[in-house]
């Protein structure tokens, strides 16, 4: 098996989100409405100061990507790389 060019990883982050569906709630309630836990597993394609990219699959030859999802680093509370 040819190791991946980009590293398996899972990103730990904190989503933004809205409660559109419930409509109007009280104001003590809505201080205490928090972010979205989330996980995304992937291929690490990009990793700065302000993004990291995953991507869901990549092509064999390292050419192209699919699925990209762009996370801002402020909302990432860890990365760890995945063994293959």
């Amino acid at each position: 098996m040819t190791k991946p060019k980009y590293p398996l990883v899972l990103v730990d982050w904190e989503d933004a989100g809205a409660d559109a569906l419930s409509g109007w709630m009280d104001s003590e309630e809505a201080e205490h409405v928090d972010g979205f836990p989330a996980q995304t597993a992937g291929f690490l394609v990009r990793s700065d100061k302000t993004h990291v990219a995953i991507a869901q699959s990549i092509a064999r030859n390292g050419g192209k990507v699919s699925l990209l999802m762009v996370i801002p680093r402020g909302c990432i509370t860890r990365i760890k790389k995945l063994k293959v």
